[in-house]
């Protein structure tokens, strides 16, 4: 019932959190809000768009994945687009590696790159660099949408949308 909902909006855009940059719910609800925040700004062309319906702006369904035991904690996001392309390099990647984790001066930048096991790892092979947001065109919405909340339970707050009711 939620996953034939979600379908009726056309998500443009997936991205994908790694396990390895230990980055907890909050921070990257905050994270995700002020990105929104810019892309609305950016590419709706007004100051307050907090009026519009939900399929002329930017927002997101976030799902997390995993617990820590079985399997990292990572988080998946769909992200609505009302526009046919961004540039998810400067509105997306370069925003995340401007913010800092906590606040004050000594607080530390989110991470961009986080260091994985590749493919074939062996015990003497190096660890791969691998961008800590994956980003990409939805090729199959559906899939998308089914894949990110293949593990969702509808009573816990494993899933939730950001950029909707904040604006």
């Amino acid at each position: 019932m939620y996953i034939d909902h979600l379908l009726e909006f056309n998500f443009d855009y997936r991205i994908d959190v790694q396990p390895q940059g230990n980055v907890n719910i909050d921070a990257l609800t905050q994270a995700m809000r002020h990105i929104l925040f810019g892309l609305n700004r950016k590419y709706l062309g007004v100051r307050k768009f907090g009026h519009f319906p939900p399929d002329r702006k930017f927002w997101a369904v976030c799902v997390k994945e995993g617990d820590n035991r079985t399997k990292g904690v990572h988080y998946h996001l769909l992200l609505h687009s009302p526009v046919e392309r961004i540039d998810w390099i400067n509105d997306i990647l370069l925003p995340w590696s401007k913010l800092r984790m906590g606040s004050g001066e000594d607080a530390r930048p989110y991470p961009t790159w986080v260091q994985t096991k590749g493919w074939g790892h062996v015990p003497c092979d190096e660890l791969d660099n691998v961008p800590l947001l994956r980003v990409e065109r939805c090729k199959d919405v559906e899939a998308s949408v089914r894949y990110n909340m293949k593990n969702w339970n509808a009573q816990s707050s494993d899933a939730f949308i950001i950029g909707l009711s904040e604006t």
